[in-house]
């Protein structure tokens, strides 16, 4: 009953909540030549699938990967999403929507993170905060404003 509600019932609303402007952030990003992994504590593959999104993404660690098996704030699956997308953790930018999850994993991973966050809270400087992936692709882009 977890699964059918937690992984599939959900699946027919999902792309009709994906954040505006997140699809042109992924093609932006995959066309500047950046390798994206996708970090999750819960299964994440056909959700992606769902809305389209799996191409952009060479990976995909949940928290129930037999190498992981915690869930965040630990590092571990930031530490196998790096390992895997054979990238150092100075040399990333993981972008998630908790601070107290998202900034905190990334700080233990030694990754600079992105907060997307629609109020615009301000960061304690720990990490950088959006409120839209339009403002987050301006980054991307290198038109990058301060915060």
């Amino acid at each position: 009953m977890v699964a059918l509600w937690m992984e599939e019932r959900p699946l027919d609303l999902l792309a009709g909540a994906m954040w505006e402007g997140l699809e042109a952030v992924l093609a932006g990003a995959k066309q500047r030549g950046l390798r994206l992994g996708v970090v999750s504590d819960y299964p994440a593959e056909k959700k992606l699938e769902v809305m389209g999104l799996r191409g952009y993404f060479e990976t995909v660690v949940t928290a129930q990967d037999a190498e992981v098996q915690r869930f965040k704030p630990d590092a571990r699956s930031l530490e196998v999403a790096l390992h895997r997308l054979n990238t150092r953790p100075e040399d990333a930018l993981y972008i998630g929507d908790r601070p107290e999850v998202d900034a905190e994993a990334a700080r233990r991973a030694g990754v600079a993170c992105a907060i997307l966050d629609p109020e615009g809270r301000q960061s304690n400087g720990d990490w950088l905060v959006f409120s839209s992936y339009p403002e987050l692709g301006n980054v991307i882009r290198g038109e990058r404003r301060e915060h």
